[in-house]
């Protein structure tokens, strides 16, 4: 009898002891899910890897971005915790040096949270929207200008921050009126309200040539008026080709103090077109500083400039 007793109390102690232990192993797990941290340049491609949250939780996975630090610039695969960029245009040291986002992964039963941060590389944001001529870019010195593509200075107009046009406006320098050539060596700059903000650098540069020409042409910037104190603005302009010619320059450190009026020296046939008929310019003989001459009747001198109030390149 004492033995059956003892064989009831030996199997009620076994099984308080397995079901403890059981009931251990069942709270000891904990869902967990790796965090993502990673140092990449600005300006990256849409859909470049990230990199991928890990879990400990098993059985069918759902991940998803639960929020971000600047909306819609993670995505992320919701069956393999892939991250990718969504939105290439948030990732912009100037603006945005360090983002972040919060994951969830869960198969239902458990769950787990992963925060993804990404700091991001000051690089040169010239250099990163050009293709054809980023070569030439980067081998040239400070105070350049580069012969570029119409596509690269369109980009770079679309993709710099605090990007103002200068000189001629689109819709005219667009105008399908016929264009004529000004064949004298004359410094030039329309008067028509196109002015360069103040606190702006101007870095790009485009105007149409009646004719090929020699690298003798010259941007010109003046902070003082329309008519007076007119400055080289970097060295001399590519030569040009007949058509329409585009040109970057590089590493320009200078921003204008005041508003600023935007000119060219050109040596022969710089292209123009006879628009409204109260626009103006102004223009001074050969490679001046002044421009005490003013012409009106409609013509406009078909170049521009692009300008930004932020230094985004080196």
């Amino acid at each position: 009898m004492k033995a059956f007793k003892f064989s009831i109390a030996l199997a009620l102690l076994t099984t308080l002891i397995l079901t403890s232990c059981s009931d251990d192993d069942s709270s000891s797990f904990t869902p967990s899910a790796s965090d993502i941290s990673t140092t990449i340049d600005e300006n990256p491609a849409n859909g470049a890897n990230i990199g991928t949250v890990s879990t400990n939780i098993t059985g069918t996975l759902s991940y998803s971005i639960t929020s971000q630090s600047v909306p819609n610039s993670f995505d992320i695969n919701s069956a393999t915790g892939v991250v990718t960029i969504n939105d290439a245009s948030n990732f912009d040291f100037e603006t945005n040096p360090m983002l972040t986002a919060n994951v969830s992964v869960t198969n239902s039963s458990d769950t787990a949270t992963s925060m993804v941060t990404v700091t991001l590389n000051d690089v040169d944001d010239i250099a990163s929207f050009l293709s054809t001529s980023r070569a030439d870019y980067e081998a040239a010195a400070a105070g350049d200008w580069v012969s570029i593509t119409a596509s690269e200075y369109n980009a770079l107009a679309m993709s710099l921050n605090n990007t103002s046009k200068l000189g001629t406006s689109d819709q005219d320098y667009e105008d399908a009126s016929s264009t004529s050539g000004a064949s004298d060596p004359f410094t030039i700059a329309n008067d028509n309200g196109e002015t360069i903000p103040s606190g702006s650098y101007v870095f790009a540069f485009k105007y149409h040539s009646m004719g090929d020409n020699p690298s003798a042409n010259k941007v010109k910037v003046s902070s003082t008026s329309i008519t007076d104190g007119y400055g080289d603005l970097g060295g001399l302009l590519p030569a040009s080709v007949t058509g329409n010619n585009f040109a970057v320059l590089k590493g320009n450190d200078t921003a204008l103090g005041s508003e600023g009026f935007l000119g060219i020296y050109y040596l022969n046939s710089i292209g123009f077109k006879n628009l409204v008929a109260t626009n103006t310019y102004n223009y001074g003989s050969g490679d001046t500083n002044s421009l005490p001459n003013q012409v009106t009747g409609g013509a406009t001198l078909l170049y521009q400039g692009l300008s930004s109030t932020q230094k985004q390149w080196d």
